[in-house]
């Protein structure tokens, strides 16, 4: 079972092919991952996405009036954690290089999970009417954006079983 772990992996054929080797023929993997751009540096196009959400939501709820996404730089990863996504986006096509992927759905991310640190969360944990607002344009935005095929999902949730091989 990987929850939140796969995507800190560097050698992914290492590592599944370890799982894969040990995992039983009925046994299932279970996974739960970010498979967004690997160190979390998205393309600008998404960027661009994330800003102008960003600059839909008034002040009071950013973390400064003039917040905005920017991608880390190379010292800010090595910094922080070197290991953060450092191959999330080779994630799901690796899996399916290992296993027999059973059931697989996103569960968004793409919008909210890099808006998420720009946002002041304790003037959202208020609840109030403005949070609710804000909270549920957010969600409605990126649910249209993916159901449009607009933006990713950056979080499957999913199973995986051994890949059945041919007899011959």
């Amino acid at each position: 079972m990987f929850v939140g772990s796969l995507h800190h992996v560097e050698n992914l054929n290492a590592m599944l092919g370890k799982v894969r080797d040990v995992l039983t023929p009925d046994g299932k993997l279970l996974y739960n991952e970010y498979v967004g751009p690997c160190y979390i540096s998205f393309p600008d196009d998404r960027v661009a996405l994330i800003n102008r959400a960003l600059r839909s939501v008034p002040a009071e709820f950013k973390i400064s009036p003039d917040a905005q996404w920017s991608n880390p730089t190379l010292e800010q990863i090595q910094q922080t954690d070197p290991s953060e996504s450092v191959r999330s986006a080779l994630i799901p096509q690796f899996l399916r290089l290992y296993f027999d992927v059973e059931w697989e759905r996103g569960f968004g991310g793409g919008l909210l999970h890099p808006l998420f640190q720009l946002l002041n969360k304790d003037r959202l944990a208020v609840l109030d009417a403005g949070a609710k607002a804000v909270i549920s344009m957010l969600i409605g935005l990126e649910e249209l954006l993916e159901e449009q095929g607009l933006l990713p999902s950056d979080f499957v949730l999913g199973v995986a079983g051994q890949k059945v091989r041919d007899a011959g």
